[in-house]
């Protein structure tokens, strides 16, 4: 079985701006942090929403991805950096 070609930089941009546009998708996001000294990756599952212009987004609360990104963004401190393409 062949081997499909990389997607350019172009079409990876309009693929994610169009699962976006969807108001509910479960998706697999990645996330890292660093456990005396070693760096530990994890790829976890996720439910991503829409919800009055803004990202909602449900991981298990047991989970590496939940206690990594508490530590980057606490609720009600300001608002979040644009994201930028």
């Amino acid at each position: 079985m062949p081997v499909a070609a990389p997607r350019t930089v172009t079409e990876r941009k309009a693929d994610t701006l169009a699962m976006l546009g969807t108001p509910a998708i479960d998706v697999w996001v990645a996330s890292a942090d660093i456990v005396k000294g070693a760096l530990r990756a994890h790829l976890v599952p996720l439910s991503l929403a829409w919800m009055d212009g803004r990202v909602v987004i449900a991981v298990g609360s047991d989970s590496a991805t939940a206690a990594t990104s508490a530590n980057m963004a606490r609720p009600g401190s300001g608002s979040v950096p644009p994201v930028t393409w």
